[in-house]
């Protein structure tokens, strides 16, 4: 989801010096390859990184907006459009289908892409029985978008998006992806990594707050502003 905290930022009590230096952290982050961000990981090669999880394994590949071909975008776009439609005419912001495709595909936008890569024979957590999971698609099965962006003179990781398929919900994936983009924020130097919410998703909004995301100082609830969105965070370890 967008970040509205541009309306509601609060004023920064640091020197000019701390906005600068937050913001060439910012700029070195921006200049890094996918191949950068997944350095220093065993499991990562050539910007992809393989995810065991109970019953499959996931090849996730880092790449830029514009890394990406017009057949992944359409494919990315529809598994957003599936996923948020209705929670965005349920929103105050309303739906957009081109401000959004804008937003998600912007110079600037970051993402991981999940496809499925092997289902097993046993769940490794004996929570589920694999035979009787529907096949897999050959597609992508779910992404993150994601940004390096300075907020309130801290350097931060902005999570945007975290989409999954269906088929792709249940097996600790998204786990995997958070743990992922904290990976990164810490590889980049981020402070902090941010994300925003509908309050009205319970259970977007619960899993977040059980991976320890907590409000942010910037949400506007801090200013006695009521709007149907949380902005949270987590700092960076």
């Amino acid at each position: 989801m967008p970040s509205f905290r541009h309306k509601f930022e609060r004023r920064a009590s640091n020197p000019k010096k701390s906005v600068r230096e937050s913001e060439t952290i910012v700029d070195s982050a921006n200049l890094m390859t996918a191949d950068d961000l997944l350095a220093n990981n065993n499991t990562s090669t050539n910007a992809q990184q393989l995810f065991d999880c109970c019953c499959y394994t996931f090849s996730v590949r880092c790449a830029k907006a514009v890394e990406l071909s017009q057949t992944l975008q359409a494919e990315l776009f529809s598994i957003f459009e599936h996923n948020m439609k209705d929670l965005y005419c349920k929103s105050s912001w309303g739906w957009d289908a081109e401000k959004k495709r804008k937003e998600l595909f912007a110079p600037e936008s970051r993402f991981l892409v999940c496809f499925f890569d092997r289902k097993k024979d046993t769940c490794t957590a004996g929570r589920h029985t694999p035979s009787q999971e529907s096949p897999y698609p050959t597609g992508a099965c779910g992404f993150v978008h994601f940004r390096f962006e300075s907020d309130s003179h801290r350097a931060v990781l902005y999570c945007y998006e975290i989409q999954l398929l269906e088929s792709a919900r249940g097996v600790r994936l998204g786990h995997q992806l958070v743990d992922l983009l904290f990976e990164i924020a810490a590889r980049t130097s981020m402070q902090r990594v941010m994300l925003t919410v509908f309050k009205f998703n319970t259970q977007a909004y619960n899993f977040f707050g059980r991976l320890g995301f907590k409000v942010d100082s910037t949400d506007p609830c801090k200013y006695g502003n009521y709007v149907d969105y949380s902005i949270m965070s987590r700092r960076v370890s």
